[in-house]
This record gives structure tokens, sequence and C-alpha cells, in this order.
């Protein structure tokens, strides 16, 4: 959908009186930046009441900010719609911080002075000290260690043991990302897992014994393979002094354990899992049930969330950005990791929580437009996106 058609629906819209709350505060924001006035007739206006609104209709504090935005691309022969991303984001903010028409400046950037999005691409050390270059074009059998074939296909690693032969030494394999990359991974068990930018997992070729232990940093999304006789271990940051660790049969769950993050969070979508508190007995130990998210301080403290926003936790894996009431560091550090970028902050960081989602497939000046509508502005130089005042 091409921006005039947008506008000429957004109008019909209104003037039925379907337009959703969302639709709403675009038609208003569009219609104050003169952006309507071709579309709109006297007829038009006067049907749906325009005159009669309050000029500061739309300047009250939460109010809703919204931007659509499209990707598009043209074939050889025709035009073929690949993405609509209709992208809402609400603004908490003191009316200091409210949004106007005039805060709406372009990202300074040029075709060369951006950031791609990032994309299937991570590294493998195998047991013998080795390393392979992953991505998604790198497809075909990889390596063999004993039986277990190692198999790379379209980003995701798979560990496949037919014979079942294990042997008797217990063989690891690291998986790392760093900025700008993800990996999929599935274990010799058939568990599933995902591993988001600046990330790590080290694991055993085959599973052995009366336990499957893994070790992660970052952050890494898992569906394990459900065996009572051989629960599934994950410790967390072991290489920096282990400060956790979780304990499933079978289940799906997040963990976000990044060392600048405030703290250690655990998502639980299905099933359930014991996390244990590494850094100190307090609150030593709690159990999950689906739909919370604990969060292990650096103190050692576990809080527990019900009817966490599993949503917005798994969201990266999903190929989205989703944020509910984030502040602008918690967003800016995701920015980082994904586009291989630094953040500097000039001035006082801007205040206000947001709300919203957008594709990760977007250049990171898209993603700046985006934010821009919060009030926000920003100019990239490099690989270096600059928060200003």
């Amino acid at each position: 959908m091409v921006e005039n058609e947008f506008h000429q629906m957004l109008v019909e819209r209104f003037c039925m009186n379907k337009a959703t709350d969302t639709e709403l505060a675009i038609f208003f924001q569009l219609l104050k930046e003169g952006k309507l006035d071709e579309l709109m007739s006297d007829s038009m206006k006067k049907k749906a009441g325009i005159e009669a609104l309050p000029e500061n209709e739309n300047k009250k504090p939460g109010r809703v900010v919204t931007i659509a935005t499209w990707q598009w691309t043209r074939g050889l022969t025709a035009v073929i719609l690949l993405s609509v991303i209709v992208v809402a984001w609400l603004l908490y903010a003191s009316p200091a911080a409210q949004v106007r028409s005039e805060q709406y400046v372009a990202v300074k950037h040029t075709p060369t002075n951006d950031a791609a999005p990032g994309t299937s691409k991570a590294t493998l050390t195998l047991g013998n000290g080795n390393t392979i270059v992953l991505d998604s074009a790198n497809n075909g059998t990889l390596a063999r260690q004993g039986d277990v074939k190692i198999v790379n296909k379209n980003g995701r690693l798979v560990y496949n043991d037919p014979t079942n032969e294990t042997g008797n030494e217990l063989v690891y394999n690291e998986m790392e990302t760093q900025r700008g990359g993800q990996y999929q991974l599935v274990l010799a068990d058939g568990s599933r897992v995902w591993l988001n930018a600046s990330s790590s997992i080290r694991f055993p070729t085959v599973f052995k014994g009366t336990e499957r232990v893994v070790e992660i940093t970052g952050e890494v999304y898992f569906e394990v393979t459900k065996n009572t006789a051989m629960p599934f271990k994950v410790i967390i940051n072991a290489a920096a002094g282990k400060c956790g660790e979780i304990e499933v049969l079978g289940t799906h769950f997040n963990i976000k354990a990044y060392s600048n993050e405030a703290a250690v969070t655990s998502t639980l979508l299905e099933g359930s899992i014991k996390l244990t508190n590494s850094i100190n007995t307090l609150s030593k130990q709690v159990i999950l049930t689906s739909g919370q998210q604990a969060r292990l301080n650096a103190q050692g403290v576990i809080k527990v969330e019900d009817n966490a926003d599993v949503e917005e936790a798994i969201a990266w894996k999903n190929g989205m950005f989703q944020f509910n009431k984030a502040s602008i560091e918690v967003i800016m550090r995701q920015m980082e990791r994904w586009y291989d970028v630094d953040v500097e902050y000039q001035g006082s960081k801007p205040a206000g929580n947001y709300r919203g989602e957008i594709s990760r497939n977007v250049n990171a000046s898209e993603m700046l437009k985006v934010l821009q509508a919060g009030g926000i502005r920003f100019k990239i130089e490099g690989r270096k996106i600059i928060v200003m005042p």
C-alpha cells in the first residue's frame, strides 16, 4: 500500500466512523500536518465534524503516538507486497515530553551511513579447538564427531546421532553469536535452541548419564525435548562466575542474561522450570509455571511476575522488536546488539517509557524514525547512533 492509498483509507474509515483508536491518532496527526488537505473535501469535513475538534485533541499526556511503516519491493514483472508493519508506540511522559509535529525531524543518514539488520551468522568451536564460520549460505554436512553428524541448513545447525553410539568420551562444542548475528541449533536429543545476538551456548555433542547440561550467556530461547529420566539443566554465565541454574524436564522458556542488563530474566511459556540462585542464599530458588517471569538481580534476589508479557520476551526469536513500557536505554541496548552499533547520549537521556513493535528486518534508520514519534532526536555517524536531547 503506497502512502496516498493509506491516507485515502484513513479518511474513508474516519468518515464511516470505523477508525480504530490507532487509526484516529494517525488521522489527527496527518490532518494537523496538512497531509490530508487534498483528500478531505468540504463534505467530508462537515460529515466528520473535524472543524469542531479541540485544537489540543492529541496533546494529552499518554495519548497514543502511532506510526505506520511499510516495506515493498518491485519484481521484474510485478509489484510484490512483502510486508505491512503497523507500529504503535504509546508515550508515557510529562507534558514537556509530549509529541508535537515540529519534532518529526528526519534521522540524519545516507545510504552508506546506516546500519543493516542482523543476519543468521555464528561461530562454532569444535571439541578439538577448530572453528567453523556459520551462515545461512554455508549448508551441508560440516563435520563429524564420532558418530555424530553436524549438518548446517538455512541458519540452523543440527546434531544427529543416528546410531546412538555415544562412546565413553563426552565432547563439548560451543556456538557463539556476535553483535548483528543470531542462529538456531538442534541438540542431539532433539531440543531446539535459538541464540540471540551476542550470545553463546556450550553443549555436549551427545547427552549421556543422568542429566543433560548446557551453559549459556546472553539471550537464548529453548524448546526442550521431554525426558524424565534425564533432566535438562541450563547453567547461566558459567565463565563469568555462575549466577544461576535452571532445571527442566520438558518445556519452552527464554533466558536473558546479558552482562549489561540489570538482572537475569527467565520467562516460561510452557511447562515448569526451577531457577536456582548461585550468587548467595537469598531467594535460593523458585519454581515457575507457564506465563511467569523471574528476575534474578546482582544481589541474588529473585522476583517473580505472574502473567508476564511472554510475547515481548520472545519477540526477538519471532523476528520482531517489541516493547512494553520500556525505557530508551532498554531499547537502545537491543539496537546495539542487533545492528552492531554503539550508542552515545548527548546531554540528558530522554525520559518516558514506550510500547510498540516493529520488524527486526528494517535498517537502523527506519527503527529510529519510529522512535522519533516520541520526540527523541537521533543522528547516525558511521557505526554510532547519537541520541540527542
